[in-house]
């Protein structure tokens, strides 16, 4: 099996749909992402279509589902 780190990082009441990822030096993974990234809004995992990621440390919320006063938890898993 392969070792795996495990990140997260809260951004509470936001206003803005674009999150900015600073854990781990700043950097999200960048292979199977799906897999990799898991990004909840209020406690509910969001599916592929209600977000991007652009590398190396964005994460956009679709403006049909982020609403001002959000709040975001997002798990980065990096194989090592």
């Amino acid at each position: 099996g392969s070792a795996v780190s495990i990140f997260n990082q809260e951004f509470l009441n936001t206003s803005s749909n674009v999150l900015t990822w600073t854990q781990n030096s700043g950097t999200l993974p960048v292979t199977n992402l799906p897999a990799s990234v898991h990004v909840y809004q209020n406690g509910q995992k969001l599916i592929e279509s209600q977000y991007s990621i652009t590398a190396p440390a964005t994460i956009t919320i679709d403006v049909n589902t982020h609403y001002d006063g959000s709040n975001y938890i997002v798990f980065a898993i990096n194989i090592i």
